[in-house]
């Protein structure tokens, strides 16, 4: 687990939940929480510093003597080079707010501004009540390399039990089944896409394994968020380990993206998001 972690705070009622959570991420229950507020302008500094110091004093009490409290200028752009500043290895921060549709794909709120550019992960806290969590849920997909992605996750959330899921599309299978092809090539092409998947997850699981802590496995085909989002449920995740793509504004423009998708969505979830892929 992190145990230099930096916390952006919007000042919402939310903020005290969102510093109570990244005190839960604390390595062994060391390491020192920095609480920032980012401003968009010079004003208003003074009332910004009273409300962060009020949300420190209602922590318990072994978790205010390791917070610090700053006011910045500048937007994410302050927040990360606070975060540079700090060498902090986890960011904290509450849920992504809602834009305009042209807003969120051009700009984004603060919390996926930070997500495209942050190089250390980002915790982005969405759960009502702060708790040590039970299951994290990392989609991966099995045509890329994502061992990285697994080990940051074993990193960042060090014993909590993780479920790798590789979600396959259903396009394929769609063309054959508007081709007219023969129920039992369509079975069969599922039967093997899906066997090839599940093996590339346990090779991944078993390589990534602690001798006390391994990733399970699950394999399904359908749409990437919605089966996430089933699967999320089915399995009792509270947290999910997700990777932007790294895709261009005009792939954004047109198809969005999954990661964005599902840190905005209004599941009592929260999400790890880790630094995307470097050119």
């Amino acid at each position: 687990m992190a145990r230099n972690i930096l916390v952006a705070l919007d000042l919402s009622p939310s903020s005290l939940n969102v510093l109570i959570q990244a005190g839960h991420m604390m390595a062994g229950g060391e390491g020192r929480l920095h609480a920032v507020h980012a401003l968009a302008g010079d004003s208003g500094h003074e009332a910004a510093l009273t409300q962060l110091l009020q949300f420190k004093g209602l922590l318990p009490g072994e978790l205010q003597d390791r917070v610090d409290m700053d006011v910045v200028t500048g937007g994410a752009a302050a927040i990360l080079g606070k975060a540079a500043e700090l060498a902090a290895d986890l960011l904290v921060v509450g849920p992504a707010s809602r834009r305009s549709w042209f807003d969120q794909v051009t700009k984004g709120s603060t919390t996926v501004q930070l997500m495209r550019a942050a190089k250390v992960p980002i915790l982005v806290v969405r759960k009502s009540e702060a708790a040590h969590y039970a299951m994290a849920l990392a989609p991966v997909d099995v045509e890329a390399e994502f061992r990285d992605n697994v080990r940051m996750a074993r990193d960042v959330l060090e014993d909590v039990p993780l479920a790798l899921l590789a979600v396959l599309a259903d396009s394929t299978r769609m063309q054959m089944i508007a081709a007219e092809a023969r129920p039992e090539a369509v079975k069969k092409f599922d039967e093997d896409s899906l066997a090839r998947a599940q093996g590339v997850l346990e090779l991944i699981a078993e390589e990534v394994a602690t001798p006390d802590w391994r990733p399970s496995c699950y394999v399904t085909i359908g749409d990437p968020v919605e089966a996430v989002q089933s699967w999320r449920m089915t399995l009792g995740a509270d947290v999910l380990v997700l990777r932007p793509s790294g895709k261009s504004l005009i792939e954004r423009l047109l198809f969005g993206s999954v990661s964005e998708a599902l840190v905005q969505d209004d599941a009592e979830c929260d999400v790890l998001v880790l630094p995307p892929p470097q050119d």
